[in-house]
């Protein structure tokens, strides 16, 4: 197996106990892949300690768009990055099915 799988209700603790950073460095030992899969604010923790390597990031070609006052979620909630310190990252494969395209950026 490439990596760690855990439960909904583990990594909610972790997430409310520890930081991104020390979660990380905690499960580096259990494989090459830890994949964090999460919601905007996780996420945007996540960011925020630099301790995401990739992100793959999947574009389907809806066009939903936002009301003003729209209470949705984007990809990463409670922090910002640009323009003071915008995050980039390197193209590093892109992969296509149907109308879909499957990104995978190197955040390193």
């Amino acid at each position: 197996m490439y990596g760690t799988i855990l439960t909904d209700k583990l990594c909610l603790i972790l997430w409310q106990l520890c930081t991104p950073a020390h979660i990380a460095q905690c499960f580096c030992g259990f494989g090459k892949l830890i994949l964090v899969e999460g919601g905007p604010r996780l996420l945007g923790d996540f960011y925020a300690a630099h301790v995401l390597d990739e992100q793959f990031l999947i574009l389907a070609p809806q066009i939903a768009g936002r009301d003003v006052g729209d209470q949705r979620l984007s990809l990463v909630m409670r922090r910002t990055f640009a323009p003071g310190s915008p995050l980039w990252g390197t193209l590093i494969d892109l992969r296509r099915d149907s109308s879909h395209l499957f990104l995978r950026y190197s955040l390193a």
